[in-house]
């Protein structure tokens, strides 16, 4: 009897505990794909890619709405575009999966020894990071607008760096041919990406140049490619389309200043989980990191480098928008964050280790402290825990009826002007209500999508209650 529960208490010492975490955290999460149902933006990309062709309107988006050339190319192929709903309810499903392979292929390159069970391990403790603090998840992975547009490019920056080292490797060219196509599809995502990615690989190239004393010609061959195809996302001239709809004055200044504000109070909030599974691993990291083969900035550097990657994130949304920025895009800042803040302690462990001949080593009975730590953040409210809630609470099947009754009233209605009920259930993790749902205004933008779609001059709800419109 006290065996056992020595080996389960032992269980929160291990780094498996983020093994049995991720397999619990996508459970939840790959259920409630089945009762994801499209929105808003869905019905709007669907209706284009139904009405024209598909490169005619890629050039028209290009030139008057948007420089993101490859999530747009995606997003023409959207499951509306051949009113098919089950595959739209799988594709969330895809990006998690592929989340999980990009970061396990990224790990698997990083060029020290790593077990399997470390291996799988490390992904575990990246993906569980993600999910637990991931502002939104219903645009980070269920609405496809927003997912192909912003979770997409994070599994594509993993996959480009995981190329990158695996050619370094092996110099099989064929590494470097894929590396150059996926980051040119990155590029073509969103500019957040493409600001801070641009900072990443100018920021390698200057500290290879300035402090290891060479030029490095892989990494110069990235930037030349990551120049020319951002300077054509960025300077799309749809997007000088868009901007002018918006009429906004610039502030620089208020910019400057509410992006170092929500820099400080991001990052205030998103760490401390986030340190306590580094120091779960601080004994992993003395033991893998030789001296003769890492690559270790000095920490106040690579603690520079991490402040301005969440500033870099936020400042051009904040400037362009005098506002904060929407929940999909902040999802980008933190993915970003915690591989620069996981770098960052990294490099303070080699400097106290290499510099200082100083190591931190914690007890079995520490570690096991961290992971009680660690799984009471998991079972706190949280994105796993809001997912579990709407799957068996009922909450996302009731809803999913709810859809699935209202499409039914939309294919049979005989006039041009169409009211369905209002909905009463409202999952959080698969449903924004920013961007979801109907109003009792046939003119708001969202009722006008949904009725270009199905061929209607309206589609308006009718409220069951004042407290549950949409």
């Amino acid at each position: 009897m006290y065996l056992k529960v020595f080996k389960l208490i032992s269980i929160f010492g291990s780094r498996k505990i983020f093994i049995y975490l991720t397999i619990i955290a996508l459970f939840p999460l790959i259920l409630l794909s089945f009762f994801n149902n499209p929105a808003s933006d869905d019905f709007d990309y669907g209706f284009d890619s139904q009405n024209e062709a598909y490169f005619p309107l890629q050039i028209r988006r290009y030139f008057q709405w948007s420089g993101r050339y490859f999530s747009n190319g995606l997003i023409s192929f959207t499951p509306l575009t051949y009113s098919n709903l089950f595959f739209y309810k799988i594709v969330p499903i895809f990006l998690f999966l592929l989340f999980l392979f990009a970061l396990y292929f990224f790990i698997s390159n990083i060029p020290i020894k790593l077990s399997n069970t470390q291996k799988l391990s490390y992904t575990g403790l990246c993906f569980v990071l993600y999910l637990i603090q991931l502002p939104d998840v219903c645009e980070g992975f269920y609405w496809i607008p927003a997912s192909l547009t912003n979770q997409l490019p994070t599994s594509l920056t993993l996959l480009l760096f995981g190329f990158l080292m695996k050619y370094k490797k092996t110099r099989n060219p064929f590494h470097l041919v894929l590396s150059i196509l996926i980051l040119i599809a990155t590029i073509g995502c969103n500019e957040i990406t493409v600001v801070i990615l641009g900072f990443i690989l100018f920021s390698l190239a200057f500290y290879i140049y300035t402090f290891q004393k060479k030029i490095n010609y892989l990494v110069l061959l990235i930037l030349g490619v990551y120049i020319i195809f951002s300077f054509l996302e960025i300077f799309a001239p749809g997007n000088a389309v868009r901007a002018s709809n918006i009429k906004i004055k610039h502030q620089f200044v208020w910019s400057f200043f509410k992006s170092v504000q929500l820099t400080i109070s991001y990052i205030l909030k998103w760490l401390p989980i986030i340190l306590v599974c580094c120091l779960f691993f601080v004994k992993d990291i003395c033991n893998n990191f030789k001296a003769k083969n890492h690559f270790a900035m000095h920490p106040i550097i690579s603690l520079s480098i991490t402040v301005t990657i969440v500033f870099l994130g936020f400042f051009p949304g904040v400037w362009s928008l005098n506002g904060q920025l929407p929940d999909r895009s902040i999802n980008t800042i933190y993915f970003f964050f915690i591989f620069s803040f996981l770098y960052f302690f990294y490099t303070v462990i080699i400097f106290l280790k290499d510099k200082l001949n100083f190591e931190i080593l914690f007890s079995k009975r520490v570690k096991i402290l961290f992971g009680i730590l660690i799984l009471s953040h998991f079972l706190s409210n949280n994105t796993i825990t809001t997912a579990f809630l709407d799957l068996f609470s009922g909450k996302a099947y009731a809803y999913n009826n709810e859809l699935k009754s209202r499409l039914h009233l939309l294919q049979n209605c005989k006039t041009q002007d169409c009211v369905v009920p209002a909905l009463i259930h409202f999952p959080t993790t698969i449903y924004n209500k920013v961007d979801f749902g109907l109003t009792d205004d046939k003119n708001n933008w969202k009722n006008l999508e949904i009725s270009r779609y199905y061929r209607k001059n309206s589609i308006i709800i009718d409220p069951i209650d004042s407290l549950h419109t949409e």
